[in-house]
């Protein structure tokens, strides 16, 4: 796609970021074209595209999106070269047959984001409320350019408005030993989200009686993720023994107290005595999405 910048300066100095929710609903276009047909072959082409050159592939489809979300977050930076990266997905995409979002669509979700920018015919342009109010609100960081065209990598901290919101929240992550990767990924996520999450390998120190510290841990956790899989649930171990710290001190808390929450990594039977919650299910395109709706939630009942 040949879509021409209102400003040339826009492909190397950024004249504004896209907002985190803007980012938010374009992940959701991308899993909508992602549910058609080949979904990680989707999230592959869009992890390309955003990144501005190829990227190593993702070892399944549930990684691909992950990895390909990372990476609309960075690309966010700059507004314009990340609208075109989309829309140059969209368009390969497209000549594979899937049915993907036209520009009205796009302009449409501009606009309601408020994300200062519109695609006006060949050219994208910026709108005039062109995103003052949130530039001040929002620390960019620098865009190098790399040697090779198109790729960008980008220096500086993480400029989000999420980490201040969420740092505050502490999330234990109760596993059994045989989900370690998957957890680690899901730590990995929800530490670039702003949150604190606690995870033995990451949070025990050396020489420290872990019994007592998990204990602790739960305790002072605003909210316990606890993740099933075959291997959790059937398994004897530790895991059965976290669950019921998480059960007795959620009975310590306020009625109405988001606390626990059980999430599926893969297909499997949850246990009788966290029935009475409900689940999600991680391994599909938006459970991540809802855990963090059920983090945002738990925040709210303790205000």
């Amino acid at each position: 796609m040949q879509l021409k910048f209102q400003n040339p300066k826009w492909r190397f100095k950024s004249p504004g970021s896209i907002p985190d929710e803007a980012v938010g609903a374009f992940l959701k276009l991308v899993d909508a074209i992602a549910e058609q047909s080949d979904a990680r072959g989707v999230y592959e082409l869009f992890k390309d595209r955003f990144n501005g050159s190829a990227t190593p592939s993702s070892t399944s489809t549930s990684y691909a999106r992950y990895d390909m979300e990372q990476l609309m977050k960075e690309a966010a930076v700059n507004g314009p070269r990340f609208i075109v990266a989309f829309l140059q997905g969209c368009e390969t995409r497209s000549l594979k047959g899937d049915e993907v979002p036209d520009t009205d669509i796009v302009n449409e979700l501009l606009a309601e984001q408020h994300a200062g920018f519109q695609v006006v015919g060949d050219t994208l342009v910026a709108t005039p409320d062109h995103r003052s109010d949130l530039n001040a609100m929002v620390e960019e960081r620098p865009v190098v350019l790399d040697a090779e065209p198109g790729a960008v990598r980008l220096e500086g901290p993480p400029a989000t408005l999420r980490v201040e919101r969420n740092a505050e929240l502490k999330v234990f992550l109760c596993h059994s030993s045989g989900d370690k990767d998957a957890v680690r990924a899901l730590y990995k996520r929800l530490k670039a989200d702003g949150f604190t999450p606690w995870l033995d390998e990451e949070d025990l120190v050396g020489g420290q009686n872990w019994d007592p510290a998990i204990r602790k841990a739960v305790q002072n956790s605003h909210v316990v993720v606890v993740c099933l899989s075959d291997t959790s649930v059937n398994k004897t171990g530790y895991v059965q023994k976290e669950i019921k710290v998480a059960l007795d001190a959620a009975d310590l808390r306020p009625e109405g107290t988001i606390f626990i929450v059980p999430v599926r990594l893969e297909e499997c039977e949850v246990p009788e005595r966290l029935a009475h919650i409900h689940y999600l299910d991680l391994f599909k395109p938006t459970g991540y999405e809802k855990l963090v709706r059920a983090l945002n939630a738990s925040r709210s009942s303790l205000n």
